[in-house]
């Protein structure tokens, strides 16, 4: 099943760990991207949570990931730094997938707009 770690609560962190409430940030400040996952199997399951930023023109600008082990029904908030370059409109995707060897998604992806101002 494609929920096997679902993925929720996809949201922008300054770095005190305050949500943002308005997808609009500053350029160069530097912002979390974190969701929450969770393994729902009554064993360890291997993940790997990748953030994509792509810019109006889908070309994408920054793509990072963590890798790690869940236990059994452990809950993780995984989070990738972003500082934005540029100014414009930018989608933040997250991806849950079993492995970077194994592109087999386990949710599905999660997304939002970012707009970035002077």
């Amino acid at each position: 099943p494609l929920e096997r770690v679902p993925a929720s609560s996809f949201r922008i962190q300054n770095l005190q760990g305050d949500t943002i409430k308005t997808p609009t940030i500053q350029a160069y400040e530097q912002i979390q991207l974190v969701a929450d996952i969770e393994n729902q199997k009554e064993e360890e399951q291997e993940f790997a949570f990748f953030v994509q930023i792509q810019d109006d023109k889908k070309t994408t600008i920054s793509l990072s990931w963590i890798t790690g082990t869940l236990t059994s029904f452990q809950s993780f908030s995984p989070s990738q730094s972003w500082v934005p370059q540029n100014l414009g409109t930018f989608t933040a995707t997250v991806f849950v997938w079993e492995s970077l060897e194994n592109p087999s998604a386990l949710s599905p992806p999660l997304s939002f707009e970012i707009t970035v101002k002077n």
